[in-house]
């Protein structure tokens, strides 16, 4: 390919071609599946940590973001720095392995004791929740058998890795983080509005996954902090009706108000849910 026999012909400092915006991916993204030349260009003593400019990521960020299983053995074997960040947002290689689904790579950057719980520096999301939050069940498995610390949140808004797996509605998942002690009540709160995994379940009709919760102790009357909904009032509110039916049955509360005033029969009325409302009286 062009960009191999580039570097073959290359008579610069070779360290501060790495050091380029582009050069740095041809590298490792254009050399991909071509290890001879990463050999022949780390034997001429490349700098296995050189960064690009622009936020710092390294080779072995970028060969983990690209799931380069081959690229990043051999920059871990010329000594790449494993929890070297990038500077803008201080994600690791392991975080964007996790984020991206390669599987080998995580296991490989864990089994060269990548740090597991390394938070990014903007919101402070570790590996776990990102992957979590992209339903990769199989990294977020090998992240907790690694001693992820399963209820660690992000800083900006205390999202934790099971809150965001209620959220898309990974039920899986959801169980696998639960069998790993999980907070099953952990919130988030978004511009001033505290939101439980229960909550999330409730108003997108996620049936199985509102079991799970109940099944696992959660709050059933825990209610939003901006209006006071409940599990309850929010599944009559969408018409969920083997979702409100489920509640019940977990001895949710039907008297409790909403701040409007407002009770899950009175919503599920207005909204024109009367099978809702059958349940309900």
């Amino acid at each position: 390919m062009a960009e191999t026999v580039a570097w073959q012909q290359c008579s610069c400092d070779v360290n501060a071609c790495i050091t380029s915006d582009s050069d740095i991916h041809v590298f490792v993204a254009a050399l991909k599946g071509n290890t001879d030349v990463v050999k022949q260009l780390l034997d001429k003593e490349t700098d296995a940590n050189a960064n690009r400019i622009y936020d710092d990521a390294t080779k072995l960020y970028i060969a983990a973001f690209d799931g380069d299983t081959e690229v990043v053995k051999l920059l871990l074997d010329n000594n790449a720095d494993v929890n070297a960040r990038r500077t803008d947002i201080g994600a690791t290689p392991l975080y964007v392995a996790a984020q991206n689904k390669h599987t080998e790579v995580v296991k490989l950057l864990l089994d060269n004791n990548a740090d597991v719980n390394a938070r990014r520096t903007d919101i402070g999301a570790t590996p776990l929740y990102v992957a979590a939050e992209n339903g990769h069940t199989e990294v977020v498995k090998l992240l907790l058998d690694n001693n992820a610390d399963v209820n660690a949140s992000c800083t900006d808004d205390g999202a934790t890795p099971l809150y965001t797996a209620s959220f898309s509605g990974y039920t899986e998942l959801v169980k696998l983080l639960l069998d790993n002690n999980a907070d099953v009540n952990a919130s988030c709160t978004v511009d001033g509005v505290t939101i439980t995994p229960l909550l999330l379940a409730a108003e997108n009709g996620h049936t199985e996954l509102v079991k799970l919760l109940l099944d696992n102790n959660v709050d059933v009357n825990a209610s939003c902090t901006d209006n006071g909904a409940t599990s309850l009032y929010i599944a009559a509110y969408n018409g969920h009706k083997e979702v409100v039916k489920l509640l019940l049955d977990n001895k949710a509360d039907a008297g409790i108000r909403s701040y409007d005033g407002e009770k899950p029969i009175d919503v599920a009325r207005r909204n024109k849910h009367f099978d809702v409302v059958q349940f309900l009286q």
